[in-house]
């Protein structure tokens, strides 16, 4: 109820998206592959 003015109706979706999907692929990255919700792999822009 505290984010309603804020936000507006905040609602869930479920989807395949990782952190690894759309990775620009320009400079070596130290990626962990076998567990893509690692903290390591999130890019923050």
């Amino acid at each position: 109820e505290i984010q309603r003015p804020y936000l507006g109706n905040v609602f869930g979706q479920y989807t395949d998206w990782t952190p690894l999907v759309g990775r620009p692929g320009l400079f070596p990255e130290d990626l962990d592959t076998s567990d893509p919700w690692q903290l390591k792999n999130v890019l923050v822009g």
